[in-house]
């Protein structure tokens, strides 16, 4: 159970895959507590669970066992004040630029609007990336995104429109 001063808990965290020769148990039986403003590092090889833990942390994928909660309170869908940036930079590839810019608004309130197209659209007109195109090797790498992505954030925060 989440103690008052944790942030962050696994109780009893267990979580399976299924894959094409059967079930693959990625973590079993995870209990840590990580306090407000505490260091943690996981440490492990490849396959041993850690991303799976900050996956489960920000809700984008639900444990198969346990219970994961966030300031006290169970994590059962993607969160808002919990990022990930992976080590693999992740883009939509079938959308265009401006639709994978602007995607965090759409991930904030569940719709780009106008103003937030008007704001995805001049951050990358100071990038000189042309917009309908679909996001390909010619057009944009995804780090370029990221960057696209979080200076359009910063730029929503900063208007007080998210």
């Amino acid at each position: 159970m989440a103690r008052a001063q944790d942030a962050i808990t696994f109780a009893d965290i267990g979580q399976t895959f299924t894959t094409r020769t059967g079930p693959l148990t990625a973590l079993s039986g995870v209990d840590i507590a990580i306090k407000r403003h505490e260091f943690v590092a996981v440490l492990g090889p490849s396959g041993c669970g850690k991303s799976t833990l900050l996956r489960l942390t920000a809700g984008l994928v639900k444990p198969t066992a346990g219970t994961v909660s966030v300031f006290g309170m169970p994590v059962t869908q993607p969160r808002d004040d919990v990022g990930i940036v992976f080590q693999q930079a992740t883009l939509f590839p079938w959308a265009t630029v401006e639709d994978n810019v602007a995607f965090p608004a759409k991930h904030m309130r569940g719709r780009i609007s106008k103003q937030d197209r008007e704001v995805a659209q001049d951050v990358i007109a100071d990038y000189k990336v042309p917009l309908g195109r679909p996001r390909d090797e010619n057009t944009l790498r995804a780090t370029e995104i990221q960057d696209l992505a979080t200076e359009l954030r910063d730029l929503l925060i900063a208007k007080e429109t998210v």
